[in-house]
């Protein structure tokens, strides 16, 4: 956790009495991390749309709208054609529908801290944006060995979110419930 959110977190405890008090209690009643707790007890905002999690998550994990900027949604959807490598055009329609979707629930147009830690930089301009190449998430991944990850048959690639952060489906990305598949040792 940042070593300023600590600070101010650790002041507010001490300058808060009895609230204070409290506040630490409830963090120490759960395993799932202090920031979880002071947050609305999700990193990201879940997925709300049916048609976004059955068109998307039939191919892949549905990634939430959060992790993304509208920008990033809008040239992902512009090119279904080519959809990194695969073919995932849809009908007119239902692209449209998602993509309303997708730019309404973006990281840049959420209250999300974590969402808009990943609209805080511009996406890269060439070729689709990938969430694993945001600034942010080169920043909270950045020192995982590639023998974890790339290397790992379990996990092949970091857009397997799933496969790690074993809550990601529900929306929670935090380190605490992070498991990797075949990472002992």
């Amino acid at each position: 956790m940042n070593k300023m959110i600590v600070g101010a977190f650790s002041a507010l405890l001490l300058a808060g009495g009895a609230t204070g008090i409290a506040l630490a209690g409830a963090a120490a009643t759960t395993g799932d991390g202090l920031w979880a707790r002071l947050t609305s007890g999700r990193d990201v905002p879940l997925i709300t749309s049916e048609s976004y999690a059955t068109e998307c998550g039939s191919c892949h994990f549905a990634y939430q709208p959060g992790l993304l900027p509208a920008d990033g949604w809008a040239r992902i959807m512009g090119a279904l054609d080519d959809h990194f490598g695969d073919d995932a055009t849809l009908d007119p329609a239902v692209a449209k529908d998602l993509g309303d979707y997708l730019a309404a629930n973006a990281a840049n147009d959420t209250r999300s801290i974590r969402s808009r830690a990943f609209a805080a930089y511009p996406l890269p301009a060439d070729g689709l944006p990938r969430i694993s190449k945001t600034v942010f998430f080169q920043r909270r991944h950045g020192e995982i060995p590639a023998r974890l990850v790339k290397d790992n048959p379990q996990v092949k690639s970091f857009s397997q979110c799933d496969k790690c952060h074993r809550l990601a489906a529900k929306g929670h990305f935090y380190e605490s419930s992070v498991i990797i598949p075949g990472g002992e040792g």
